[in-house]
């Protein structure tokens, strides 16, 4: 199972920082400030592109919609359809790093440790909690009500949802959490310090620890039964997990005709292809079929 580049595509003028869609449409923020959408099959731009105000680091596409989180705490809600802004809400003095939608809610975590509760089709926040952790970096659901949350200071947070309250809260990593996923009912966590950690949630106990990078995780995601990991260290690696073991099946580096700079976000289409983007301004098509 070795991925192999497909397409590559670099229009941006500014590092891509998130990426989200639907099959080989995928749509992708950038430091140019520029929203757009691709069809990465073609190599080609659709036509939709909106020039935002600020920087988004955070972009989810949901039901034909973007919800997108600007570095200065703005909220767009765009139709993908339509191509136009429906909504528009700034939310924060600072930046916006992560964002999930469940049910009627839009949950936000930001640069200064703040997690917002919004309602989906007004934007008006209905709970507000602090944590004074710095950026939150990730929000993952570990079941219906447990929200996970990747803290700067280290920490992972897990709160009820329904009560606010916090129910978890154990360091993980040192300086700070960027991304969280849920295995099997295990909770994987990567962090600037390069290590994969899987983590028994509910007891709070640590299961594997492994350094699988040079330099900071900044994402990953479940490909198949293979796990992906994409790093500031400028490479992209694929991992085979069998109980407590991991073993490298793949390391794709410029020498692969993959990233000349840090590797900011992974988007899987489907077991065979994902994408990835990264501070060099490309966005890059890997399949294995």
């Amino acid at each position: 199972m070795i991925f192999q580049k497909k397409q590559e595509i670099r229009e941006h003028n500014g590092a891509v920082y998130s990426i989200d869609g639907t099959s080989f449409f995928v749509f992708t923020s950038a430091a140019d400030k520029f929203v757009v959408k691709w069809n990465i099959q073609e190599a080609q731009q659709e036509k939709f592109a909106i020039k935002m105000d600020h920087t988004s680091y955070k972009l989810v596409l949901h039901n034909q919609k973007l919800f997108i989180g600007s570095n200065k705490g703005e909220l767009y809600v765009i139709d993908t359809v339509n191509r136009v802004v429906e909504q528009q809400r700034k939310i924060t003095d600072t930046a916006i790093y992560s964002l999930i939608l469940k049910d009627e809610l839009i949950i936000i975590g930001t640069a200064d440790g703040t997690i917002h509760f919004l309602e989906k089709d007004s934007l008006q926040e209905n709970k507000q909690l602090s944590f004074s952790c710095g950026k939150i970096r990730d929000l993952i659901f570990l079941n219906s009500q447990m929200l996970a949350l990747a803290c700067q200071d280290g920490f992972i947070r897990i709160i009820n949802t329904e009560t606010f309250e916090l129910e978890h809260r154990f360091f993980a990593h040192e300086k700070g959490v960027n991304k969280l996923l849920q295995i099997d009912h295990k909770l994987f966590s990567a962090g600037k310090d390069a290590h994969l950690k899987v983590w028994d949630w509910q007891s709070e106990e640590l299961l594997s620890s492994w350094p699988l990078h040079y330099e900071a995780i900044y994402d990953m995601k479940q490909i198949g039964d293979k796990l992906i990991t994409a790093s500031r260290d400028k490479s992209i690696k694929i991992w085979e997990l069998d109980d407590s073991q991991i073993r490298l099946l793949q390391k794709i580096t410029a020498k692969e005709k993959g990233h000349s700079h840090s590797v900011n976000a992974l988007y899987i289409i489907d077991e065979f292809n994902f994408c990835s983007v990264g501070d060099d301004r490309r966005i890059i098509w890997w399949s294995c079929s």
